[in-house]
């Protein structure tokens, strides 16, 4: 009788232990749902103070977005402007020298001039020729004119480029030496006492300069074989503050609104 009361006695506490194990368990699990959900909350309402402080300064980023827009606005139209202005020169480069009896190949897109450079020198020389010398006393004061003649174009006109170019014999180093010989010859020549004085020449001081770039920009036929006859040229180059216009808006983009 007493081994059967102590019997049912222990199986009793063991059931009330494992009861108490079980609900110290949900507490614990309890406990760590309700911590989970504070972090969750913190978490939340950290989000909401960061949104707000970005609202905060929504208005100065609008601000700053519109002025963005109104300095891009600006250099694109000034840009467009010079594009138009390009496309007049070349037009008006064409129309002058179509009914002259020069020998000269104009780039329709450009507006480069390129001259043959059996006209100027002599093969591997940067000596001007007589043939040469007389061609450019025509030449230059009618191409200068397009230029400094006209009010409307004056002021776009940034840079004159006299530009030398060689064929794809010999090495890239002499070919830039000559290159860049050739071109210096010819802007020599046009402000030498050779050359007769023509309007505007002191003006073209302001904006010439004499390029060499050797081989790098060799002329090829349509089956893609290299022209060496055509490759050896001095190009007459022309160039508008659209470089300018295209870095500012770069800028912009860049750095933003200054």
């Amino acid at each position: 009788m007493i081994r059967r009361y102590r019997k049912n006695e222990e199986e009793e506490s063991n059931y009330w232990l494992s009861i108490g194990d079980l609900m110290a368990g949900a507490l614990i699990i309890f406990i760590l749902l309700f911590v989970l959900q504070i972090l969750n909350v913190n978490k939340k309402l950290a989000e909401k103070e960061e949104l707000l402080g970005n609202l905060g300064d929504l208005e100065k980023k609008v601000a700053y977005l519109e002025d963005v827009e109104k300095a891009l606005k600006t250099k694109s139209g000034h840009l467009e402007k010079i594009i138009g202005m390009k496309q007049e020169i070349v037009s008006i480069i064409i129309d002058k020298f179509k009914k002259e009896n020069l020998k000269i190949d104009i780039d329709a897109k450009t507006g480069n001039i390129k001259l043959d450079d059996s006209i100027l020198f002599s093969f591997g020389s940067a000596e001007l020729k007589l043939e040469g010398k007389e061609f450019l006393k025509e030449f230059v004061p009618k191409y200068i004119e397009v230029f400094f003649g006209d009010d409307n174009v004056k002021p776009y006109v940034t840079q004159i480029v006299i530009e030398g170019h060689t064929d794809n014999i010999g090495s890239y180093l002499s070919n830039l030496d000559l290159s860049q010989r050739r071109a210096l010859s010819v802007v020599k020549f046009i402000f030498g006492q050779e050359m007769p004085n023509f309007k505007w020449k002191e003006d073209l001081k302001k904006i010439i300069t004499a390029n060499g770039r050797s081989n790098i920009l060799l002329i090829t036929d349509k089956n893609g074989n290299i022209d060496d006859t055509k490759s050896r040229r001095v190009e007459f180059q022309f160039k508008l503050d659209d470089e300018k216009a295209n870095g500012e808006i770069k800028k912009i983009l860049n750095n933003g609104v200054k």
